[in-house]
């Protein structure tokens, strides 16, 4: 929400503004857009902090993992 507030009033835009006078009624039209790569990692992770690893050393050794180290 708040980066479509900045771009109503960084623009002017007509759009932006339509969207905000409903926030709440428009929520369900916009779509989270994740990357393969970073869906992957963020399994890694969570993979690696179930294994009792501390989140830090998740993300360190979901990183090797990823690249094959």
């Amino acid at each position: 929400k708040a980066i479509l507030e900045e771009h109503a009033l960084c623009t002017d835009s007509k759009k932006a503004k339509e969207i905000l006078s409903d926030f709440e009624g428009h929520v369900k039209d916009f779509k989270k857009i994740i990357p393969v790569d970073y869906k992957a990692m963020l399994k890694e992770i969570a993979r690696f902090e179930e294994q009792g690893a501390d989140p830090e050393q998740a993300k360190i050794e979901a990183f090797k993992a990823f690249v094959g180290e």
